[in-house]
């Protein structure tokens, strides 16, 4: 029934990528991921307290969903190195400015 917590589950991955969206906002657009930040943990919140999923499920999505962000980063990181498309990035205020003069694009 509504509410009911019958099977063994696992938290879908919207926690997970919600996640990496709010790391990647927090990284890139200081303002912006303030507020994100309730929109994001609110359902995660929700999905706890309505007993759709256990605490530990939105744990593993949220540790889950970070892992993918700096992988992601590495990945990123590791292209632009081989294609020679690498941007210094400077943070000035909180936010993150990419200095194309070293591209190849």
């Amino acid at each position: 029934g509504f509410g009911d917590i019958d099977d063994d589950v696992f938290s879908s991955s919207h926690v997970a990528a919600a996640c990496a969206i709010l790391f990647s906002t927090h990284r890139y657009e200081c303002k912006i991921f303030y507020f994100l930040l309730i929109p994001i943990l609110g359902p995660a919140v929700y999905t706890v307290s309505c007993r759709y999923h256990y605490g530990i499920d939105v744990l593993a999505d949220a540790l889950l969903g970070i892992s993918f962000y700096f992988i992601g980063m590495k990945l990123y990181q590791s292209w632009q190195r081989k294609t020679g498309s690498i941007f210094k990035e400077e943070k000035i205020y909180g936010k993150v400015l990419l200095d194309e003069s070293r591209s190849n694009i």
